[in-house]
């Protein structure tokens, strides 16, 4: 019952805001505004903007976040929503007056525009860090969420990715596709790459979360969890493996595996963002199904690829998310490519920091259960139910391979 009045009014609360017109166009009328000599009162007038700014980011994110977790449409339509363009959080608390107009400069924040439209070739404006780079990603899981909501399970991408012509993934048009959200997730890393792995770790745990959303159809994974009674299992673990061929499946394990390895970094300063468990149950399942369901390598002489090591995003750029038809030896064509590329592309044997396993049960249980140690340690919210459903499938693969042995 307090779970249903929490949604009731965050419902309520969004459609009002979106009514009153909180996440369109707006400017600022300067005759309003206090006298130019009257420096505290400018200095208040922006930090109450910008607060204005801050809830409109909060319940854009609380949309995204609740709409994925309860399965509905978002209540905020992306493509009629501007980006509130929140500005550098160490200049949202400086404390007094004179230090504010000390860092931004004298009149140029009225100038600034308060809100922009996603743009997929450049979809971070500028100046865009911290808590203003969560905003413009939310926005982006927005846009995907609705897609996926839009057209029904499986996600047609997700279908799609099987074939060698990959239809909605191949070619990047600007209309709210996933190729062309795919673009924008790779044009978001490559202009904000800095912030991304040096500053909060929950902003790129949330980048690498929109890639998996790219990549994997969410719904089918938690099917084969066992979300929907164990036939839905079988139904989904089949379709599992036939994903598990893709590139787009090797792509979404990757991001997976960066989720669980950012996790392992994360600092107590950071905090713990709403998206964050949620980034990490779906990464366990996604590595630990693809480990389940990938292509049995155990007795092929290619080397393994760790899916630890550190990732080089920009020379990876769009491959799996929205990448043009590929030759058969795609390892020809590109010579010099990485280690990760390779995989992507061909796919092969993969360890853990070393570690290799020799069945696909063993890879798969490590999966689900680092994982729920991890939310063990850092969870706050549903831990509990996350990792009970990691331990009860990491248990359910020791008796499958324990009847897998006797069969044999």
């Amino acid at each position: 019952m307090r779970a249903n009045r929490l949604t009731l009014c965050m419902i309520g609360d969004s459609q009002l805001a979106r009514d009153r017109g909180l996440f369109s166009a707006r400017s600022l009328n300067e005759s309003l505004l206090p006298a130019a000599d009257a420096e505290d009162a400018r200095w208040k007038a922006w930090a109450r903007i910008q607060s204005a700014q801050r809830l409109a980011a909060s319940l854009i994110l609380t949309d995204a976040y609740s709409a994925q977790v309860l399965g509905v449409a978002p209540i905020l339509a992306p493509g009629s929503i501007l980006i509130p363009l929140v500005r550098q959080d160490e200049l949202f608390m400086l404390a007094s007056a004179q230090k504010w107009q000390n860092q931004i400069g004298p009149d140029t924040w009225l100038h600034q525009p308060l809100a922009a439209p996603l743009d997929p070739r450049n979809p971070v404006p500028a100046g865009m860090t911290g808590f203003g780079l969560e905003v413009v990603l939310t926005v982006i899981w927005l846009w995907i969420w609705s897609f996926s909501h839009q057209m029904q399970k499986p996600a047609p991408w997700f279908l799609e990715t099987y074939s060698p012509k990959p239809g909605l993934l191949n070619g990047c048009s600007y209309n709210g596709t996933p190729s062309a959200l795919g673009a924008a997730l790779v044009q978001a890393f490559d202009s904000c790459r800095t912030e991304l792995e040096t500053g909060n770790t929950n902003l790129f745990i949330l980048w690498h979360y929109l890639g998996i959303s790219l990549t994997t159809d969410l719904a089918t994974i938690e099917d084969a969890a066992g979300r929907n009674g164990p036939d839905m299992a079988k139904v989904a673990l089949a379709k599992l493996r036939l994903w598990a061929r893709s590139s787009a499946a090797r792509r979404a394990c990757l991001h997976a595996a960066q989720i669980f390895v950012l996790i392992t970094r994360h600092r107590r300063s950071d905090g713990l963002m709403l998206h964050t468990e949620l980034a990490l149950f779906h990464a366990a399942l996604v590595m630990g199904f693809y480990q389940l369901t990938a292509l049995d390598w155990s007795g092929s002489k290619i080397a393994s690829f760790d899916l630890f090591d550190h990732v080089d995003w920009t020379q990876v750029g769009s491959m799996g998310l929205c990448a043009p038809d590929l030759p058969e030896d795609a390892s020809a064509a590109h010579p010099n490519s990485s280690a990760t590329v390779n995989f992507i592309q061909n796919g092969g044997p993969v360890s853990f920091r070393g570690a290799e396993y020799r069945n696909p049960y063993g890879a798969a249980r490590r999966s689900f259960m680092n994982v729920a140690f991890q939310l063990e340690e850092v969870g706050q919210w549903n831990v509990q139910e996350y990792c009970k459903v990691l331990h009860i499938i990491a248990d359910t693969l020791i008796m499958s391979e324990q009847e897998t042995g006797m069969a044999s």
